[in-house]
Formats: structure tokens, C-alpha cells, sequence
């Protein structure tokens, strides 16, 4: 069955999604990467960066820790390096670090 036109066009809502998601994992890049990595900020940003999309409950979305998983890879961490942050990131909680993989394969 072929897909008409209108279907091969994203709506809004998934431009606003896949909008979201790529400013969070090039945030994510930029911030394993950066001297200030403190936690508590990246969480503040990431708050900010949600606003942005006017996305509520980002940090229950498992698309947010997806796109973490990609930043993270996108960083070329070492695997020491990127357990740790997948720990730290993904608040120890197994469904998180569980998404955060999923986007770093």
C-alpha cells in the first residue's frame, strides 16, 4: 500500500521531537567533553532545552536518555569513561541506562 504525500511530510510535532532530541545529544557532547562537568548543570540544561520544545517531564521520557546515549557516543568516550557518565546521567535507574545504551549502539 503506497503512503500518500502528506504522510511522507513529519508534522510539526515530530520536527519539534526530532528538533529536541538533537539538541540534547549535541549537549551532551559538548558537556562530557567540557571541564565543568557537574551534574546538577547538565540536568539545569537539559530542564532549559525542554522549555525550549515546551516539553514536560523530560527527564520520565525515554527518548531524552536515548539521545544522551547518542551524545555520548558522539563524544567517542572511552568505556570507563562512558559507564560512568551512563551511571551519572542515567540516575543509576536500569530503564534509563537501559536507554542510554540503546542510543549509544
Amino acid at each position: 500500500m503506497a503512503s500518500s504525500p502528506s504522510s511522507l511530510v513529519p508534522s510539526s510535532k515530530e520536527k519539534k521531537k526530532e528538533g529536541y532530541e538533537k539538541d540534547v545529544r549535541d549537549y551532551t557532547a559538548e558537556y562530557v567533553k567540557s571541564s565543568d562537568a557537574n551534574t546538577e548543570n547538565f540536568r539545569t540544561r537539559l530542564g532549559k532545552i525542554a522549555a525550549k520544545y515546551e516539553l514536560t517531564q523530560w527527564d520520565q521520557d525515554k527518548s531524552t536518555y536515548v539521545a544522551i546515549g547518542q551524545g555520548l557516543r558522539k563524544a567517542r568516550l572511552s568505556k570507563p569513561q562512558y559507564e560512568a557518565f551512563k551511571t551519572s546521567l542515567g540516575d543509576s535507574l536500569p530503564w534509563k541506562m537501559e536507554a542510554i545504551d540503546g542510543g549509544y549502539k
